[in-house]
């Protein structure tokens, strides 16, 4: 393209051609989705095509993303489920099913399986009954950045969390003594998951979910 064209241009352009291509670009979309460990930022290379993915609309690409995210949320290979728990996160279709199946994966062997899954039930709402356990769970998790996503999770879904209150209010006492586990295992709290920060996460979540609640 032109030299003064920029990255973001193109990026968009190429979803729209791949709106334009419909179920017939999904093979190559698929391909790169599940090709490496996504990250998720811009010009990561897996996270714009599930991005793109995610904008094409159709109704049969839909079902087909369904489909294909459903086999992959169960793949052996904890890279797959990690990348499939991460395409729910760019926007793509998340039914019922694959909501419970979220839930299963917040208690993968794999931390950075965790991590994925419970940052996807931010953007899962579809069977809370399944998923806010399981996500109130994790707020006991051996790794901070796994703990404060649970919390940030519980924070989104705000007066339909209020059964995570007393569990909420618990972890505010006892981060200090928990264990901060990996730095890396994922991008965003990496840096953010020292006692005080933790902490201050838990209370946001509080207030968003009870704004008169007390708050230790």
């Amino acid at each position: 393209g032109p030299t003064w064209d920029t990255d973001h241009m193109r990026r968009y352009r190429a979803r729209l051609a791949f709106q334009i291509l419909d179920l017939d670009g999904l093979p190559a979309l698929f391909d790169t989705v599940f090709a490496r460990p996504m990250r998720l930022a811009d010009g990561d290379p897996g996270y714009e095509a599930a991005f793109a993915m995610a904008r094409i609309g159709s109704p049969a690409v839909n079902e087909a993303i369904r489909r294909r995210l459903a086999a992959a949320l169960r793949d052996p290979d904890p890279a797959v489920r990690r990348n499939a728990c991460l395409a729910v996160v760019a926007g793509n279709p998340c039914r019922a099913e694959e909501a419970a199946q979220l839930a299963v994966l917040t208690r993968d062997p794999a931390a950075a399986v965790r991590a994925a899954a419970v940052r996807a039930t931010m953007f899962a709402t579809t069977d809370e009954d399944v998923i806010l356990p399981a996500v109130t769970e994790r707020l006991n998790d051996e790794h901070a950045a796994i703990r404060r996503l649970a919390a940030e999770s519980l924070r989104v879904r705000g007066t339909k969390a209020v059964s995570a209150l007393p569990a909420l209010q618990a972890a505010v006492n006892t981060e200090p003594s928990l264990p901060r586990g990996s730095a890396d295992i994922d991008d965003v709290y990496r840096r953010c998951t020292s006692p005080e920060r933790m902490k201050d996460a838990y209370r946001e979540a509080i207030r968003a979910i009870a704004p008169a609640a007390s708050t230790p």
